[in-house]
């Protein structure tokens, strides 16, 4: 399924992403194994409320339509139109393309009428790997309810046929995993490795994804579809390469026991099923302490002039002043403070002319989040990060950073003026 909502181009190359799943939306549909009924009775046990639930990256809608039983208003939302157009219909769901434009804000207003913690149950299918995980735990935590609140999660990365069939399938797994993001890297460990900074309900948990089988019954014709479905494939075509050549499939066929078989499968699947409530990232920052250092050396910046800049750090469960910047310092020096592959915050005293040929300055505040940095420090910084600025009395804009290009000077001044 493919990543829904993304406002800010680094949210991976979702455009790219969401052509992967475009082109085989239909297939996609008819081919992807279904979840048991079981799972959503007991998602809907766990929440108090049942007024309105977001299925994140719906794809074709299958858990949206399922969560419709339980809850009586479900958003399923999509980055992909041609999915959305294959998506289960349902008078109590209602789908939503979500661009790579739209805000955060945005999204809130789209989901829950701009309502705050109001959303029940935010669940994601087979779909989380994709996604900008600190932007996405920052929405989450506007959205889902305080008390009783619940994010689930899960994916499969394998289907079990038998023995022999299953010895034939992994020298193909092997050929198709360079045609894969490298983000499904999370999937085919079985998101134990994925960062997910929520308590338990003791249906998995962060390191521990609770291991599930899926049933079903399988026709080989099916399966073709399924494995044809695979962005890894669609990925490989396009490059000219084909992983499911025909004597490839004949094999397949033969070693299935033929092309008219159905069998008992067992789809290899894993669940992180958390409360909101209790949130451990969200815990760590309204207890983030600030150095008593950050707020005196803001006010010399900001009545004295004694600095230009200052980065600030996160250091054993506080925030510390990181660099003084010199009166004289310039913006390039600004720039060229920040560890390319560390967060920070900054603040920086900008001087500039109006049109009116007046001389004025403007503190602006910078959140310096780059893509090499860890993701859990990103959640750290990202869920730290107002409470920190409420500290920092006088500050007149925000910019957010994850190279240099996206706090140039240019862009500064233009917020400035």
């Amino acid at each position: 399924m493919c990543v829904s909502f993304l406002n800010i181009s680094s949210y991976l190359e979702v455009g790219r992403m969401a052509g992967l799943f475009d082109k085989q939306a239909e297939v996609y549909l008819e081919a992807r194994p279904t979840y048991p009924k079981e799972w959503y009775m007991k998602l809907a046990a766990l929440t108090p409320q049942h007024s309105l639930a977001w299925d994140v990256g719906t794809g074709n809608g299958q858990a949206a339509y399922s969560l419709s039983e339980h809850y009586q208003q479900v958003v399923g939302s999509d980055i992909s139109e041609e999915q959305l157009k294959h998506a289960m219909q349902h008078p109590r769901v209602r789908y939503i393309h979500t661009p790579t434009s739209i805000s955060e804000d945005e999204m809130i207003n789209l989901i829950a009428g701009g309502h705050e913690n109001s959303v029940d149950l935010i669940t994601v299918a087979e779909a989380i790997h994709w996604f900008d995980l600190p932007q996405f735990y920052s929405l989450v935590r506007r959205l889902l309810r305080k008390a009783g609140g619940v994010i689930a999660v899960w994916g499969y990365n394998h289907t079990a046929v038998s023995p022999n069939f299953d010895l034939l399938m992994k020298p193909l797994h092997k050929k198709m995993l360079p045609y894969y993001d490298p983000k499904t890297s999370y999937l085919w460990e079985g998101y134990r490795t994925l960062p997910f900074p929520f308590e338990s309900v003791g249906l998995g948990r962060e390191g521990e994804p609770m291991e599930l089988d899926i049933k079903r019954e399988q026709s080989f014709q099916g399966l073709l579809r399924f494995m044809r479905s695979c962005s890894a494939v669609t990925t490989a075509k396009d490059q000219g390469v084909d992983l499911l050549p025909e004597e490839m499939i004949e094999e397949m066929k033969r070693v299935w026991g033929g092309p008219d078989l159905v069998r008992s499968v067992t789809v290899k699947a894993f669940t992180l099923k958390p409360f909101f409530i209790g949130d451990k990232m969200a815990n760590a920052a309204s207890g983030m302490a600030v150095h008593d250092d950050c707020k005196l050396r803001f006010l010399e910046l900001k009545a004295k002039r004694s600095y230009r800049f200052i980065l600030f750090k996160i250091e054993q469960q506080q925030i510390v002043v990181d660099k003084l910047g010199e009166p004289n310092d310039s913006y390039d020096d600004f720039t060229s403070s920040f560890p390319p592959d560390e967060c920070r915050y900054a603040v920086y005293d900008f001087d500039f002319i109006t049109e009116e040929n007046c001389q004025k300055s403007k503190i602006f505040f910078i959140a310096w989040s780059p893509d090499p940095s860890k993701v859990r420090m990103k959640m750290v910084y990202a869920s730290s990060k107002d409470r920190f600025k409420r500290e920092l009395d006088g500050i007149s804009f925000e910019l957010q950073a994850t190279d240099p290009s996206e706090m140039s000077l240019d862009i500064v001044k233009g917020r400035a003026c």
